[in-house]
């Protein structure tokens, strides 16, 4: 996961260089995926098994992808990486939050059985 937040990082500076007019979108960008790495520590917590994805279509070899196919976009048609940066963000946030239900859901059902194995 290090290498992870290593490439994260330095795929957010580099938007930083890139789109110096919006450099929000790059600490949005940041948060987000930090968010993503952070849900899957809490979900190793809860589960005992490690998925940084967890069954979402977007992991972060995929949004590495993505964004290396959008830069050579942008190449051709200026701009593109700013609007790819707005959408990819609305994905973020709607993959972080289902993702987030979905760990709230499993923690309640080990709560439950813990519970019940400890008498309460």
């Amino acid at each position: 996961i290090s290498i992870d937040w290593v490439s994260t990082i330095l795929t957010c500076v580099s938007y930083l260089f890139y789109l110096k007019d919006f450099p929000l979108f790059a600490m949005l960008y940041l948060g987000f995926l930090a968010q993503m790495y952070i849900l899957a520590i809490i979900r190793y917590k809860v589960t005992d098994q490690y998925l940084i994805d967890a069954g979402s279509p977007l992991g972060p070899t995929e949004m590495r992808i993505m964004i290396t196919t959008a830069t050579i976009i942008e190449y051709f048609y200026p701009g593109f990486l700013l609007w790819f940066g707005v959408v990819g963000l609305l994905i973020i946030i709607t993959l972080n939050a289902v993702d987030f239900l979905k760990l709230i859901k499993v923690a309640n059902e080990r709560d439950a059985i813990e519970n019940v194995q400890k008498g309460k």
